[in-house]
């Protein structure tokens, strides 16, 4: 009888081969073969050899055994797979998307792994690649994976086919950029002729752009929505409000007309004329924001008249316009005379802005300070009002479009949020900036600077 302890992977064939060699008196000569025995520390180490069966001949030539020669290749073995992992390596590296990793599937040991598999797992960690030395997948999934990284790693094992994520979230610190992953844990089988699972290829692709493009799109068109509901309500205001004026006097010069009336007794007349004329300007600017923000979108928004302009001359006559409105807005300067840089009509239509928000956004009773300064280099207008303030989250979207703060709150105040962008715009054509300061419940101060005439020439 045959008797072998060579109860490895390839055991049981290698028996069949003695018998072979045996009964046909034949000689074979096996492929590589992977055993796993323990070596002289009790630990289990994987080594290759070859074996040749040769028959064995008794003094009659009859045969009575089988010879087995085993020819150590593990430190070939080695040296290949050493090899294979580089050329792996390169082609995990020299993918643009995705990060790939190559895990042993009984131990869930980092075998090889991308470059940026490893950036992404220490960027996720917080840690250096010189830490991740003996680490396994728990400890190296992406943290927003971490109480299931052991049983997607059980799933992709005992399903035996591969786990897929489609939109994993990095969770990185507070100081880096969060990432968003397709992810996919991938069963790889020994060979074609086993049944065992040797091991698991992570990859993950980043879709962060894509999943950023996606919500863009989503809050595009929920601003396009947003501002075609409030575009249609703050238009039809002043038309309902035009056309209802226009009708009422048309009835009453009609009734009029037909009796000598004295010139004095137009009274209510004028009122309606003075509301059609103000709900006619306030239409003309409703357009006329709306035909700015084409002219910016379009790289159309023109500085046409840059001349010398004494802003503090400018600052009083705008401050006029607001005589009537029953508000207590001062003017501070040391200087009389201001020289900047600009275009008049645009920088009056900025300095509007910023004071027709200080009205709407503070109480009828709260001052409103208009300040002008000169430094070496650049003219600096500030407006403070001392209303509801602005909070942090608010002060980073202040100067988008169509952002309107409180736009959530029943505060029946008119505009479609693009006033504070269009000034914005303005002031950095102007080679300027703009930027506010502001505490909730304390006011706000917004400042806009421009070159000084000096520093401009």
């Amino acid at each position: 009888a045959i008797t072998f302890e060579l109860f490895w992977e390839e055991g049981i064939p290698i028996v069949r081969t003695a018998h072979e060699v045996y009964e046909h008196g034949i000689t074979r000569t096996t492929s590589r073969i992977r055993t796993s025995l323990p070596n002289t520390n009790e630990e289990i180490k994987e080594n290759y050899f070859v074996y040749t069966l040769v028959p064995s001949h008794d003094a009659n030539g009859r045969i009575s055994g089988v010879i087995i020669y085993a020819v150590d290749e593990t430190e070939q073995r080695m040296k290949e797979i050493v090899e294979e992992r580089e050329k792996l390596r390169l082609i995990f590296d020299h993918s643009d998307m995705a990060a790939f990793a190559l895990y042993d599937a009984q131990t869930a040991e980092l075998i090889i792994a991308s470059s940026r598999y490893l950036d992404m797992v220490t960027s996720t960690h917080d840690m250096d690649r010189s830490e991740l030395n003996g680490k396994k997948w728990h400890d190296m999934t992406i943290n927003s994976l971490t109480g299931e990284a052991d049983r997607l790693w059980q799933t992709a094992l005992e399903a035996r086919e591969s786990v897929h994520l489609p939109e994993v979230h990095s969770g990185t610190s507070a100081d880096k950029q969060e990432s968003v992953w397709d992810y996919s844990l991938i069963p790889i089988y020994a060979s074609e002729k086993e049944d065992n699972i040797r091991f698991i290829v992570v990859s993950a692709i980043d879709i962060t752009k894509q999943v950023q493009a996606r919500q863009e799109l989503i809050q595009l068109n929920r601003i396009k929505d947003d501002f075609l509901s409030l575009a249609s309500h703050e238009l039809r205001t002043p038309l309902t409000s035009i056309m209802g004026h226009s009708e009422l006097l048309q009835r009453n010069l009609k009734r009029k007309e037909s009796v000598e009336t004295p010139r004095s007794d137009f009274t209510q007349e004028m009122h309606l004329l003075d509301m059609i004329v103000h709900q006619s300007r306030r239409l003309n600017h409703l357009i006329e924001e709306m035909m700015d923000i084409t002219r910016i979108r379009s790289e159309q928004l023109e500085l046409k008249h840059m001349e010398n302009v004494n802003l503090v001359k400018l600052v009083r006559r705008v401050l006029e316009q607001y005589s009537d409105s029953n508000r207590e807005i001062t003017l501070v300067t040391q200087e009389e005379e201001i020289i900047g840089n600009c275009d008049e009509g645009r920088l009056e239509q900025v300095l509007n802005n910023l004071i027709s928000n200080a009205i709407k956004y503070s109480e009828a009773d709260k001052p409103i300070e208009v300040r002008v300064e000169r430094t070496k280099h650049e003219v600096t207008i500030a407006v403070r009002d001392e209303g509801r303030g602005i909070s942090e989250e608010q002060q980073r979207h202040i100067f988008e479009r169509f952002y309107r703060v409180h736009a959530n709150a029943n505060t029946g105040i008119e505009g479609l949020g693009l006033g504070l962008y269009i000034a914005h715009e303005i002031v950095i054509r102007h080679g300027g900036r703009m930027w506010l300061e502001s505490r909730t419940g304390q006011g706000s101060t917004f400042y806009f600077s421009l070159p000084s005439a000096t520093a401009a020439s």
